[in-house]
């Protein structure tokens, strides 16, 4: 405007405003958290960043910068916003149980449905990816024309002009790539979270004792990482459908109805996978029940490690876990064969597609193809054979991820724990003895009780009564397989029954099984668990406990203990899991499922506690 013959103050005015517009774009850009209130200060990064610091992801630079300098720590690493925070994964989680478990693919739908605006977000930036991509053939069109041009000086602003679009065409790829990249992977933690927090709080309403347990590990692992890595490739989907269909009208415009050969071949492709999808689910739960074996297995080796090694079962134990996996991989072998035809005909689009093409234009043409026709030909073939390569595996793809929500979806559905017992109150007046004295409550009371492992099953112990007295302590007694466990289950809830009456006075009970649960921590985070720290009560119970000296100062040790306790003695290990089941005071029974107690002194310590 200023070098034209365009007014001086018409140029004045957009000088001004293209000014303005800039200094709007470099306010909007900067940060701003020294004007937020103090309760929004705390804000990540990418949540106060502006639209600049966004799209290049700048915010990221300071994060890159001190681990450069320093190792990273978990404290260093910035906070999630409110939309991927726990809570929020609990809410879905939450809205995920309306589902109905009769319905196929139920849960599967359920999920989508609940995260519907975080996927859509994904959808604006991946259709600029889709506009700039096929903006290329004819960019490249356009170039290729202006390099056998005759360079003059009319032509030279067409070159300044295709330098421009280039540039623009492929800042626009890299930008519309990441965003749209970047709101699909929200969307994969968002459904890691709620999946893994459904099936955590499933596992808290089954028995304690469930086979379920294994499946849970395998679900929040193997299924749950094969669910993000398919879902990560399906949202191409819809994606790969769209540029498929823009990229065979250009293929048409460039070589007419010869478009037609390599999409009679890609449906042929289709058909076929869509029949490898149809049976490779049935062959993939067959691999993952396998898979779900064999770490159950592993698990419990590693809980076990000491006492193999001491009766030297390593050689047995090992051979056992390598058998396991050996069989693994055997019945892998059937889902992995559908995975071999599946890239066969992804990898035969790849191949073909050009010759089909050329070939066929060649015989049935006989005009030949000129330079600039010959390359924005390859590059629109180019350009098909991708998306229809991602459409041929995300339809096998997608039926692996539905067997897998499937699998999720039948855990979840799995009857939950009925708790079969009766509170009863104590404040009713008690009868008295011969002294004057009130006779103790009772804090626990079987009357008559047909009791099993579960309240379908058979009978372990029939008719049972027992009144276990408030402040005493009780021992049970008998012969391996003789119903103990199954006893002390069903003061538990754990364990049904098919007549009687269990009654307890208090639903806060503490319980130890044979095996210590501990963390790889040191022994005060043990004990304490989640609670605050309060040293007078600390103290207090430790002495309830009966630690000695030697405990005491390991205690104050602050290195960690090993796994599941295991730099700790078996007494050790008994003492700490003691003293955490006292770490809530509104406890007020504890029950013991071990004869390691009794033999490392503790019952008569700790059995005061409750008196």
């Amino acid at each position: 405007m200023w070098l034209g013959a365009t007014p001086h103050s018409v140029a004045i005015v957009f000088s001004t405003g293209l000014l303005l517009k800039l200094m709007m774009l470099l306010l909007e850009a900067s940060e701003k958290r020294k004007y937020l209130d103090e309760q929004f200060s705390q804000l990540p990064p990418e949540g106060i960043a502006g639209i600049i610091n966004r799209s290049t992801f700048w915010w990221l630079n300071a994060l890159f910068h001190s681990g450069f300098r320093n190792v990273l720590h978990p404290k260093d690493l910035y906070s999630l916003d409110s939309e991927l925070s726990s809570a929020r994964s609990r809410d879905r989680a939450k809205a995920l149980r309306g589902f109905q478990p009769e319905k196929k693919h139920a849960l599967f739908v359920v999920t989508a449905k609940s995260l519907l605006w975080p996927i859509l977000r994904a959808v604006f930036p991946r259709l600029c990816l889709i506009g700039f991509t096929y903006a290329q053939p004819a960019l490249i069109s356009k170039i290729v024309e202006f390099a056998e041009q005759t360079q003059n000086h009319s032509n030279k602003n067409v070159g300044y002009g295709l330098i421009g679009a280039t540039f623009l065409t492929y800042c626009g790829i890299a930008l519309s790539s990441v965003h749209a990249n970047h709101a699909f992977n929200r969307v994969l933690i968002m459904v890691r979270g709620t999946m893994i927090i459904s099936i955590y709080e499933k596992m808290l309403q089954l028995s304690g004792d469930s086979t379920a347990q294994g499946s849970a590990v395998t679900l929040m692992s193997t299924d749950i990482d094969r669910i993000c890595l398919v879902l990560e490739q399906v949202n191409e989907l819809w994606a790969g459908t769209i540029e498929a269909t823009v990229a065979l009208i250009l293929l048409g415009r460039e070589v007419g109805y010869v478009a037609i050969a390599p999409l009679a071949w890609g449906i042929i492709a289709a058909l076929l996978t869509s029949f490898i999808s149809g049976k490779a689910p049935v062959r993939q739960q067959v691999w993952f029940k396998a898979i779900e074996r064999r770490v159950a297995v592993t698990s419990i080796v590693l809980e076990s490690m000491r006492g193999i090694k001491m009766m030297g079962l390593t050689p047995v134990v090992s051979n056992t876990v390598q058998e396991f996996r050996k069989r693994e991989i055997d019945l892998s072998k059937g889902f992995r064969y559908f995975n071999i035809c599946l890239n066969v005909l992804v990898s035969s689009q790849m191949i073909l597609f050009p010759v089909l093409v050329f070939g066929v234009y060649t015989a049935v043409h006989t005009s030949k193809f000129t330079v600039s026709k010959a390359s924005t030909t390859l590059s629109v073939v180019t350009l098909l054979s991708g998306p229809l390569v991602e459409i041929l595996a995300n339809i096998y793809l997608l039926s692996s991820a539905a067997a897998c929500f499937d699998r999720i979806q039948n855990f979840l559905v799995m009857p939950i724990l009925e708790d079969h017992r009766s509170l009863y109150s104590t404040s009713s007046r008690r009868p008295r003895t011969a002294s004057g004295s009130e006779m103790p409550s009772n804090a626990a009371v079987i009357r008559n009780a047909d009791i099993g492992s579960k309240a379908d099953a058979a009978c372990i112990l029939k008719s049972i009564d027992l009144n276990i007295k408030a402040g005493s302590l009780t021992v049970i007694t008998g012969p391996s397989g003789s119903g103990k466990s199954t006893l002390m289950q069903a003061l538990l809830g754990e364990n049904g029954f098919s007549n009687g009456a269990v009654e307890i006075t208090s639903s806060t009970v503490a319980y130890c099984n044979d095996e210590p649960w501990l963390t790889n921590d040191t022994i005060a985070a043990n004990i304490t668990a989640s609670k605050e720290f309060d040293t007078e009560w600390f103290a207090s119970v430790l002495g309830a406990c009966g630690f000695d000296a030697e405990m005491h100062s390991i205690i104050n040790d602050e290195s960690n203990i090993g796994s599941m306790g295991a730099l700790l003695s078996g007494g050790q290990r008994q003492r700490v899991r003691s003293r955490r089941s006292n770490r809530g005071n509104g406890v007020k029974a504890a029950i013991w499922d071990s004869g390691a107690a009794e033999e490392d002194g503790m019952y008569s310590h700790f059995g005061d506690k409750y008196k």
